[in-house]
């Protein structure tokens, strides 16, 4: 009885994800993060966990894009999924043009650093869903066009890392004072260790009007628990253990990212 049950559940299932697809107002946007990891793309979600199955995801401006993730969390492109047609960039298409339906996203991110023996943590406000997106902003295997070496070599990380405090990894996991200590290293610069050491230590405290790619910006409610590197139009960030993963969060749609919450300063090695 169970397995006949078992069956007319999954024949519902599949009626009702044709329904989904064909009455996109009945459908719920997600948010999270675009990850490029070996030669394809990833959504992470609010959980952490990687989307599965078609998943409604805001592309901007209020609006959603329907997209197709395999078992592993592989976005797929430039095929047909349960005879819906997916373009190159992984969007549900029809007769040529990409399905949308409007929605409203709302994302609060949580970042959490530990350097030492310290115990750093705030929270505040949103990074809006638009961050990053298939065939948007930043390349499989990423390569930063940028002047600065800290942005290109920051790049080339963005995607899945774990969270890990005190890490000291770019394979294994970091936090956020790690991420941007490595990358630094990499470029022939010694940082301290932790965030708020690394804006005590720096050279040069510019102003926002002077801020330049690769820069380090820090942030914090009354001391400093979070740090990321100014892209130019954009940060790139090792964020918390939510995410798991080396984020670039851009700018877009009237909405600065940089502001995503407090700033206590900002810092040039």
């Amino acid at each position: 009885m169970r397995t006949q049950k078992q069956k007319i559940e999954k024949v519902l299932f599949m009626g009702l994800m044709t329904a989904v697809l064909t009455f996109a107002g009945s459908a719920v946007s997600m948010a999270g993060t675009w990850m490029p990891y070996e030669g394809s793309w990833f959504y992470c979600q609010e959980d952490g966990s990687f989307a599965k199955g078609w998943q409604w995801i805001d592309a901007g401006n209020g609006v959603c894009k329907s997209y197709y993730f395999d078992a592993s969390g592989k976005m797929a492109s430039d095929t047909v999924i349960d005879g819906y047609t997916v373009d190159a960039s992984g969007a549900w298409t029809q007769n040529g043009q990409e399905v949308t339906k409007k929605t409203t996203v709302n994302i609060v991110r949580n970042f959490v650093e530990t350097g030492g023996n310290e115990a750093e943590t705030a929270s505040d406000t949103a990074i809006p869903s638009t961050s990053v997106g298939p065939m948007e902003g930043v390349s499989l295997n990423a390569q930063a066009n940028s002047s600065s070496p800290i942005v290109n070599i920051a790049m080339k990380y963005v995607g899945p890392l774990p969270y890990i405090l005190g890490g000291n990894s770019l394979t294994t996991g970091t936090d956020c004072s790690g991420f941007t200590r490595l990358v630094f290293a990499l470029a022939g610069k010694t940082l301290p260790r932790t965030s708020a050491q690394q804006f005590a230590a720096a050279p040069y405290h510019p102003t926002e009007a002077e801020l330049q790619p690769g820069d380090l910006i820090f942030y914090g409610n009354g001391s400093i628990n979070h740090v990321a590197i100014y892209a130019g139009d954009g940060i790139i960030h090792q964020t918390n253990s939510t995410r798991n993963c080396v984020a670039y969060d851009r700018n877009g749609d009237g909405y600065n990212v940089v502001h995503y919450t407090n700033i206590i300063g900002f810092g040039r090695y």
